[in-house]
């Protein structure tokens, strides 16, 4: 089985969620199951560091992800693709036609998205402190929904 995870930039909500699901993988010595993300844009650009920092003090290394941009060729490989967000929901909807649940419904039943930084702060709020935290805070809960998340794959 192969899951693919899609946000926007693919430098934290997707890949909170794809390395949270390797670990629990990894961690429950499952086989058979691939995973990756996507983002819809994907414009060049780092990890977000509080992420790479709160997945390490949770013994989780993604610091050597490599970004990667959503195409046809990724969603036709996928058995399940999740979506972060409602606007990547609506993104792969109207470029490849997929409908795909979102992460939120799926782990807490709310059909609701994973905010980004700059969609969960205002710009007054937008310090790097309460980026950090946003970031951290939101990655954890990313990684603690992963066993609820399971329990909807197809065996």
């Amino acid at each position: 089985m192969k899951i693919l995870f899609v946000c926007s930039g693919n430098t934290f909500r997707s890949v909170s969620a794809e390395y949270s699901l390797r670990d629990f993988i990894e961690k429950h010595q499952l086989k058979g199951i691939g995973v990756t993300s996507a983002g819809t844009t994907a414009r060049p650009q780092k990890l977000r560091a509080s992420l790479v920092k709160a997945f390490s003090k949770a013994g989780i290394n993604c610091s050597m992800h490599t970004q990667r941009k959503l195409t046809e060729k990724m969603l036709d490989s996928a058995d399940v693709v999740i979506a972060m967000g409602k606007e990547h929901q609506e993104f792969i909807l109207e470029h490849f036609g997929y409908h795909v649940p979102l992460f939120n419904a799926l782990t807490i039943g709310k059909e609701t998205s994973v905010l980004d930084v700059e969609q969960a702060l205002s710009v007054e709020q937008r310090t790097p402190t309460n980026m950090d935290a946003y970031v951290t805070k939101t990655a954890m809960q990313i990684h603690h929904r992963i066993p609820k998340l399971f329990t909807f794959l197809p065996s």
